[in-house]
């Protein structure tokens, strides 16, 4: 056993991985539980064993590079986390912090007699198209609601995609497909192969535990009905587990009903001026 741990970890760790792997193997058979690679990698973390990470390699190698894949990209996403951009206002401008930014922004939804905040909505309905004037900050809130998510290791993996960085490929005659915008949401993190990345956001997908959040319907004007169109087809293949946001200004909403996804209206921020300088 300790020579089959030594293709995937540190040889003067096998022993030490073993030893994790046994008790953890033994509760679990006296609970008549099954195990699976994750799970292994879990404990080997949790002891801090060293697990070689090669996608190419052994399952329990490729699974690890898939979870450093998806750990560095939840660290990418939650760094915006309180962090409001001013570039949009005056270009030059950096971010400026404000405390919990993201209660900030509520959301009127058809259910309900007054404003909800967009956390709790997102917690309880994890499918729904996001719409509002424009300058009231959707683009903003998403990208709120994405650290908030990324910087919680129990939360779904938010997929943060700006449609605007999408629509090249409308243009070029190709598909919008749930790999394009995994393989643009893979190339925000640096240092790891965009190709691993991919698979390790595919991997969550389509287990259920993630989040779709694509900002921006109405940046695709004219095409905006053939675009929701291949968004729609993308919907109806992820599991009933796997969240999907759109926002988009009302201007484009006309052709976001294609998903059939209920809409809710985001409110204007009442006090994103209490930390501001």
């Amino acid at each position: 056993a300790c020579a089959l741990l030594g293709q995937v970890v540190a040889t003067d760790q096998t022993d030490l991985a073993f030893r994790a792997l046994r008790s953890w193997m033994q509760e679990s058979a006296a609970n008549r539980r099954w195990t699976d690679i994750a799970e292994w990698l879990a404990v080997l973390n949790a002891a801090g064993v060293e697990v070689a990470a090669e996608i190419l390699g052994t399952p329990v190698a490729a699974a690890q590079a898939k979870r450093r894949a998806v750990h560095a990209y939840r660290e990418v996403i939650s760094r915006r986390l309180d962090l409001l951009s001013l570039s949009a206002l005056t270009p030059g401008l950096g971010d400026v912090r404000v405390d919990d930014l993201l209660k900030d922004w509520q959301v009127r939804l058809e259910s309900e007699s007054s404003p909800v905040n967009l956390v709790r909505v997102a917690r309880r309905n994890t499918r729904f198209v996001l719409t509002g004037l424009p300058g009231l900050g959707k683009s903003e809130a998403l990208r709120q609601l994405a650290a908030y998510l990324a910087s919680d290791a129990e939360a779904p993996v938010p997929i943060l995609i700006d449609l605007k960085e999408s629509l090249s490929v409308v243009h070029a005659g190709e598909a919008i497909t749930l790999d394009s915008l995994l393989r643009q949401a893979a190339n925000t993190v640096a240092g790891i192969d965009p190709v691993v990345t991919t698979a390790a956001l595919r991997e969550v997908v389509f287990s259920g535990n993630a989040v779709v959040i694509v900002d921006g319907l109405d940046e695709a004007r004219s095409r905006r009905g053939h675009v929701a169109g291949q968004l729609a087809r993308i919907v109806q293949d992820l599991p009933q587990a796997t969240g999907f946001i759109l926002s988009t200004r009302p201007s484009a909403l006309d052709a976001a009903h294609q998903l059939g996804l209920p809409t809710v209206d985001l409110e204007s921020p009442k006090s994103l001026d209490r930390s501001l300088p």
